[in-house]
């Protein structure tokens, strides 16, 4: 599948659907980007974090994180911190849709993420060290979930 396929089907599945949304409560609101950049085929972009983060030293997620009092929204609280975290510039991505929410019990937050497409080759620039994996992202779009440890590291960017 190509990426302005993929782009294609994605906007058609998530374009006006009934979106789970987890109303506010006790969990902590965080908000993650699922990137797809083009690499001859769609792939995901991960984000690895380093060890010398607070939270989550070393591991492997989409690129996002708590939203703010002052984030004007959760898509702003995403792009926020993946310029934080990944140095992806907001304008370097183009909207394809929201994802349910999603709880995370051992962690205490309800994550909601957003699909984009990273529109040319940024360079990386936060502390973290951004991971392009591979997953077969159209059995996402049929409601299964993709095999995270499908992770495919022949590309690794190192700062």
């Amino acid at each position: 599948m190509t990426l302005d396929e993929l782009v294609t089907l994605t906007r058609a599945r998530l374009h006006g659907r009934a979106r789970r949304e987890v109303p506010p409560g006790p969990l902590i609101r965080a908000a993650v980007l699922v990137p797809i950049i083009d690499r001859g085929e769609p792939w995901l972009l991960f984000a690895k974090r380093t060890e010398r983060v607070g939270h989550h030293k070393g591991q492997i997620s989409f690129p996002g994180g708590v939203v703010r009092p002052d984030d004007p929204s959760l898509l702003a609280a995403a792009l926020r911190e993946c310029e934080e975290e990944i140095g992806l510039a907001p304008q370097a991505v183009e909207a394809l849709g929201t994802l349910d929410d999603t709880e995370t019990v051992a962690t205490q937050f309800v994550i909601t993420p957003f699909v984009e497409v990273i529109g040319s080759h940024p360079l990386w620039t936060g502390p973290t060290i951004p991971v392009l994996g591979t997953l077969d992202v159209t059995r996402e779009l049929r409601g299964r979930l993709p095999p995270l440890l499908a992770v495919h590291d022949s590309y690794i960017h190192h700062r």
